[in-house]
């Protein structure tokens, strides 16, 4: 595994940014943003396919640095704390975030009860409408 240090805000931190902030580039490169232990947990738990960690290198915990080992990923970044800090925008900041492919949307893959009821919204303009 490849592992990158990034220590100012340089294109490839600008696009982890961008994975966390904007819905339409996640879309274009088919990836998003992930940070917290129960998301994390749950991504690997559920086979999604980690192509990268991004951590502080000297604050990791052993259940942080387990899961760099575990986990096979195409490349790894390791950022400064200020940056790790910036891009959690977290008061206690992440020690670990992953960049995760999406799942191609496809009807086939939703699993369903023998007699479900499913209630679909097209773009709802403003969640208040449904109750939220």
């Amino acid at each position: 595994m490849k592992e990158t240090k990034i220590f100012n805000r340089n294109n490839l931190f600008q696009k982890f940014e961008v994975l966390k902030t904007n819905r339409n580039k996640r879309y274009k490169y088919n990836e998003f943003l992930v940070e917290g232990v129960r998301s994390l947990n749950e991504a690997v738990n559920n086979n999604w396919k980690i192509k990268s960690f991004i951590y502080d290198r000297n604050n990791l915990s052993g259940w942080a640095k387990d899961m760099i080992n575990k986990v096979n990923t195409d490349a790894n970044f390791y950022l400064t704390p200020e940056l790790m800090k910036k891009l959690s925008e977290k008061e206690d900041t992440s020690e670990l975030m992953a960049i995760i492919e999406m799942r191609e949307d496809k009807l086939d893959n939703v699993m369903l009860s023998e007699n479900p009821f499913i209630v679909l919204f097209d773009r709802p303009s403003n969640k208040g409408n449904l109750g939220l």
